[in-house]
């Protein structure tokens, strides 16, 4: 189905705000506004361990996308989380393994939201992280976005305390040294080539990438301030759900997506 069509004068709001059926939309960047207002792609992240994503809220998510977008492509970060996994000091084969275990679960939950939203199957629209570890294009924005946050800055700050709030959440109470901070924060940085430029990734004109929650990491990419860029044709939005009889669903657990 064909999306429906969403002006730039629709996105402009107070609040840089938009209300469409069941979800608001709240671009970051004006340009992200202007890519959002295109309506050509979107690109929903799912991460594991993050009960938000509930099989009903990701059909009822995927049912409007394929409303309002004329594509939607879905990333399960199933290597990232292996990150994740050796911060909180799982042995290396058991880490893989957990992390294999949790995005398989993922996957089955959208897949059956996929079907519950009432479109057809799409295996080539539900993708795991390591489907791209291997593409040229992924690697080198991966490796620019390694040596940006090597390096002091607002976004380096951001990622390293979306890693603890990560890690807080997987192992409450527990106080982590800056080692495990620092590689915890590798799964962020493993999600940055999708916030940069992931029209280039996926070969679609252009692109928005939906998080659920506000991101520091986000804003930093989309200001330019920590030495990535986004593409031109790249977007970033938050997208949730719109209050169904006061009943709007809230995160439980912290997730970089």
């Amino acid at each position: 189905m064909p999306p429906t069509p969403t002006t730039a004068a629709q996105l402009e709001g107070d609040a840089t705000t938009c209300v469409e059926d069941d979800f608001t939309i709240e671009p970051y960047t004006e340009n992200c506004r202007r890519v959002c207002a295109r309506g050509e792609h979107l690109l929903v992240g799912v991460s594991p361990g993050n009960s938000y994503f509930s099989v009903e809220l990701l059909a009822r998510l995927f049912a409007w996308a394929h409303r309002r977008f004329a594509a939607v492509d879905v990333v399960i970060p199933d290597t990232a989380l292996v990150h994740t996994q050796l911060a909180l000091e799982h042995e290396a084969k058991r880490a893989h393994q957990r992390s294999r275990e949790e995005c398989n679960r993922v996957h089955n939950r959208v897949v059956r939201a996929w079907s519950q939203a009432g479109l057809a199957a799409a295996p080539e629209r539900w993708h795991r992280l390591s489907d791209f570890t291997d593409r040229p294009r992924y690697q080198t924005l991966l490796r620019q976005a390694e040596d940006a946050v090597t390096q002091a800055s607002p976004l380096r700050e951001a990622c390293l305390q979306t890693s603890r709030t990560v890690l807080a959440s997987r192992k409450p109470g527990t106080s982590f040294t800056d080692e495990q901070i620092e590689k915890g924060a590798q799964y962020v940085v493993a999600e940055l080539p999708f916030i940069v430029d992931t029209p280039s990734i996926l070969g679609v004109p252009s692109s928005v990438s939906f998080y659920h929650r506000p991101a520091a990491f986000i804003r930093e990419v989309m200001s330019a301030r920590g030495g990535l860029s986004p593409a031109p044709e790249q977007g970033c939005a938050l997208i949730r759900p719109h209050a169904v009889a006061g009943n709007v669903p809230q995160p439980r657990r912290a997730s970089t997506a």
